[in-house]
């Protein structure tokens, strides 16, 4: 049997939320999506999530609407995502010359 909408959404969040590194607070700061929201998406509480809120969370992941809520997320996916960095002070700078 084929996983619906909020089956399918769910898990791919969650998966695409473990390869980020990035839990749902995190997120929700991101997104400007509630975490109370982000929680009920996670837990397959909401059958009609808004369009904005599945829009911000695609952006998020640069991924389109449709892959996030219709066609499984894996490990063969080719998405680029914001990984969050590391900061590495700059102790000094030189010019470079021609």
């Amino acid at each position: 049997m084929r996983p619906n909408m909020a089956e399918r959404l769910a898990f791919n969040l969650k998966t695409l939320m473990e390869r980020g590194d990035i839990n749902q607070l995190e997120l929700a700061k991101a997104t400007g999506v509630k975490q109370p929201t982000i929680h009920h998406l996670l837990k397959e509480h909401t059958n009609r999530p808004r369009l904005q809120t599945i829009i911000k969370l695609a952006n998020y992941f640069h991924i389109d609407v449709d892959e996030l809520l219709y066609h499984e997320v894996d490990d063969t996916s080719n998405l680029r995502m914001n990984w969050k960095g590391t900061r590495i002070p700059l102790m000094h700078s030189t010019k470079a010359g021609l």
